[in-house]
């Protein structure tokens, strides 16, 4: 799956992240503005989802026909943002082996990405842990 090429992400213009460690990105335009002219909430949420599923199917390439959906999320904003922002995730609570079990004995397995977003000056001004429920189609 290319998160790229999904029409929501396509719409917003989300991209790939043109700076290390950062996965994607959202560019410095003013469409992404509040009524306070830094980011939107909406913006920061979206280009967090989108973070922590690249960063899921980034992880589990090896793994064929895998469907995941978010359950639940938990965030905070901490920062208001300006300009560009950079998204980055890692595994919140579990690991890699603990999936991989999870999915080759039952087929399905429920973990938590935590999905991170910075400024242009990789100050962090968001943060979310993704619960996903993922199965083998």
């Amino acid at each position: 799956m290319d998160l790229l090429r999904l029409p929501f992400n396509q719409l917003i213009g989300v991209k790939a992240a043109d700076k290390e460690p950062y996965l994607l990105m959202l560019p410095a335009l003013t469409q992404y503005q509040n009524h306070l002219q830094s980011v939107h909430a909406g913006a920061l949420f979206t280009l967090a989802e989108g973070t922590a599923a690249q960063f899921l199917l980034n992880a589990f390439t090896d793994v064929e026909n895998i469907i995941p959906v978010v359950r639940k999320v938990e965030v905070k904003f901490s920062k208001q943002a300006f300009g560009a922002i950079y998204g980055k995730a890692h595994l919140h609570q579990c690991t890699e082996e603990e999936i991989r079990i999870g999915l080759n004995q039952k087929g399905r397995i429920s973990f938590s990405v935590l999905a991170s977003i910075h400024n242009q000056d990789d100050t962090q001004v968001f943060a979310g842990v993704f619960e996903w429920f993922v199965t083998k189609n």
